[in-house]
């Protein structure tokens, strides 16, 4: 993740950038943002859509009010919510969006995402920026950590986008999954079950894999969101689920995950969960 700052802003304010590629289609990650809000996503709690000025198969543009988690640091530290309101990733101030009670009205310079297609095919580069000043007295290491939160949540779009796919088809019964006992190694990285890494079944193509690689998502499920296990490469397609007869993955299919660079040698914070064949991503911004 890279840190920069700006001379035209004040010197409370924070930047920083980070760029990742992910595997997608520009018209998903659109239709996503078009037909989604990040309400409980990332360090955003809440968010509404006050004005839209431009709503065209193309375009989107729209005054919204958002307000952020606390962390435990914040909590003890910042003490009040941050809330903002934005024309889509840049504060305005407004008459009729006054500062909340309880909440620091801060405010958000320029940021947001650019995605385009990248070189490898099947995937997407995306560019993220997040520019913000959390306003009242806070500590600049507090001020540093919540501009980087923000900017991995503008990067936290690859989950809500596995979790979709996964949505858009019937999961697998019982019945329709390997037996466990017909596998010794994950079906996806190849690794000897044992005690600490443990059978399960991906309930869209059924197959036998750990859990490293076979996470929870929330789901929705007959209009419930729930808990499904599905693998990370299933969570890549968007294909309709079908009782394992012939299995269809080929690890072949699977690429190295690519993370945020960093000028500092760091990297975003990635779950565990997802396996080291996941990638991460970031979102489309119009």
């Amino acid at each position: 993740m890279y840190e920069g700052w700006d001379p035209f802003t004040p010197n409370t304010s924070t930047l920083h950038a980070g760029t990742t590629e992910f595997i997608g289609h520009l018209d998903e990650v659109a239709a996503y943002y078009r037909t989604h809000h990040v309400k409980g996503h990332g360090v955003v709690a809440d968010t509404h859509t006050l004005y839209t000025i431009v709503d065209t198969p193309t375009a989107s543009v729209r005054v919204k009010w958002l307000a952020t988690k606390t962390s435990s640091l914040d909590g003890f530290v910042a003490k009040k919510r941050r809330d903002f309101c934005v024309l889509e990733v840049n504060s305005i101030d407004m008459k009729c969006c006054p500062p909340i009670d309880g909440m620091l009205r801060a405010r958000m310079f320029p940021s947001g995402v650019v995605c385009q297609d990248a070189a490898r095919r099947g995937y997407l580069h995306l560019s993220a920026v997040a520019h913000i000043d959390v306003q009242g007295l806070v500590p600049p290491l507090v001020a540093l950590r919540a501009t980087k939160d923000m900017c991995r949540a503008f990067a936290g779009v690859e989950l809500c986008l596995r979790q979709s796919r996964l949505s858009a088809s019937a999961f697998l019964l019982e019945r329709d999954l390997r037996p466990l006992d017909s596998r010794r190694d994950c079906f996806l990285c190849h690794r000897r079950f044992s005690p600490l890494r443990k059978k399960t079944n991906c309930l869209k193509c059924g197959e036998v894999v750990c859990t490293a690689c076979n996470p929870s998502w929330s789901v929705l499920v007959n209009g419930h969101l729930t808990k499904r296990r599905a693998c990370t490469l299933c969570s890549l397609a968007s294909k309709p689920s079908k009782p394992v007869a012939t299995p269809s993955i080929h690890r072949d299919d699977l690429v190295p995950s690519i993370g945020f660079r960093s000028s500092d040698a760091t990297t975003i914070d990635r779950d565990d969960s997802m396996s080291r064949y996941s990638d991460s991503t970031m979102g489309y911004h119009t």
